[in-house]
Parts: structure tokens; sequence; C-alpha cells
């Protein structure tokens, strides 16, 4: 089943079902070089192409939360759009912006992701 949402100040996001760890695995090297953005759960394949709106509110986030951290004196480090997640956990993501704090790990201390459009994976409860 395909699913499609596309609107000017949205993100444009189409949802793909029963779509096997193999397959989305074939479908994320095809667009690795782009700026799609997938997002994977349980067989359920969210392929997103960002809004200039999406990526103007990513970066004031970004902008807002590193102001604050400088603000208290906390170190960090930006990781960018970590990709988190692994076949095991059936899941995988790729957050707008992610940091570290005080040391780089391979797991990022905060995450932002911005949503502007839904598709068929909630991303704010999948990471």
């Amino acid at each position: 089943m395909l699913e499609q949402l596309e609107t000017s100040n949205q993100d444009a996001v189409i949802t793909l079902y029963d779509i096997s760890w193999e397959k989305f695995e074939a479908i994320a090297s095809l667009l690795e070089d782009t700026k799609i953005r997938l997002t994977y759960l349980d067989g359920t394949l969210d392929i997103m192409s960002p809004s200039p709106a999406h990526e103007e509110s990513k970066s004031t986030v970004g902008l807002l939360l590193e102001t604050y951290l400088r603000h208290i004196g906390r170190r960090f480090y930006t990781t960018g759009g970590y990709t988190l997640g692994s076949r095991e956990e059936g899941a995988r993501g790729e957050p707008d912006e992610s940091y570290n704090l005080d040391f780089i790990k391979p797991i990022p201390d905060i995450a932002i992701e911005v949503v502007m459009a839904s598709g068929g994976v909630n991303n704010l409860s999948s990471g």
C-alpha cells in the first residue's frame, strides 16, 4: 500500500507499508547521496523530502539549543543527522540534528526532530 502527502509548506512524504529490511536497505542505498530522509519502523517506510520551512525550523531550534548550551557553559559536539537504529531493533531513522554533551559518544545525547507532515511512522516515539 502507498500513501502520499505533499503541500507547498509541508514536507513531501511517501509512506510504503510491508517493506522488508532488505528492501529498505536497497532503497536506502539508492537514495544515500540525496537529501531524501528515510524513517523505517517495523515494515513501514517513510520517504521524506524536507521543505524549506522544515530546514529553517531545524536550524533555528539547533541554534537556540547551542546558544543555551553555551550560556550555561556546557561543552557539546554537533553530530548532525546521525543515523540511529538497526535491523535487530526493526527501526532506523535520522534526526534532523543531534548533539553529544561533554564528549563524543556512539549515540547522541540530544536529537532534534522537526515534524511538519506526518507519514506512517511516528517519528517522535520510534527512537
